[in-house]
């Protein structure tokens, strides 16, 4: 979803800020996050909640979108971290579903 932005006096970036998918994305997982952090008090859920609040300005978009997936995959990886109560049967995880990249 990003596209180019013409930034003025002659600098152009990839901009994904405005486009309200992203926006409706960002608020789900902001809401995901704050339940997991509300029962967790984990640090590395208030950091990626923390850079999910950035404000974005064109010029470092791409950087924190990178950063915030790869934060979003190392809690997926983990799930069973923040969700250690979820039943196991059959020999496979049930974990809550989580609307992680």
């Amino acid at each position: 979803m990003f596209h180019p932005f013409d930034g003025g006096m002659g600098t152009s970036f990839e901009r994904i800020s405005d486009v309200p998918e992203f926006q409706n994305w960002l608020q789900e997982i902001k809401l995901e996050l704050q339940g997991i952090y509300d029962r967790t008090h984990d640090t590395f859920v208030w950091e990626t909640i923390n850079l999910c609040g950035k404000r974005l300005d064109g010029f470092t978009e791409k950087k924190y979108f990178i950063e915030l997936v790869g934060k979003l995959q190392a809690i997926r990886k983990n799930i069973d971290r923040y969700y250690p109560d979820e039943k196991k049967s059959q020999n496979c995880h049930t974990y809550k579903e989580v609307l992680l990249v």
